[in-house]
């Protein structure tokens, strides 16, 4: 449980950082020991490349964390379409 909240506190740090900064289409910032939690409107060059995207769905932001050797990177994206559609429909980007 502690370690969950380890991980969750950075990000709750992190959103409050970035709403209350605005502007800009990236910000990183800096936790007690030694880890770093960034959010950007873009996908990160690290994200593999090969990763399924839904065609036409369009990147609304994403967050990178890492700290004491433990990292991850959640994106988010958006479509118009139904969500029916997008479970069964096979068609993605390459």
């Amino acid at each position: 449980m502690r370690k969950i909240a380890m991980l969750l506190a950075p990000a709750l740090l992190l959103a409050a950082v970035a709403g209350a900064c605005g502007g800009g289409d990236s910000k990183t910032v800096d936790i007690p020991g030694g880890g770093k939690i960034s959010t950007s409107d873009k996908v990160p060059s690290s994200f593999p490349g090969d990763f399924p995207v839904y065609k036409g769905a369009k990147v609304q932001g994403s967050l990178s964390g890492s700290s004491n050797g433990i990292s991850g990177t959640t994106v988010t994206w958006e479509t118009g379409d139904d969500l029916t559609g997008v479970n069964s429909d096979p068609k993605r980007d390459a």
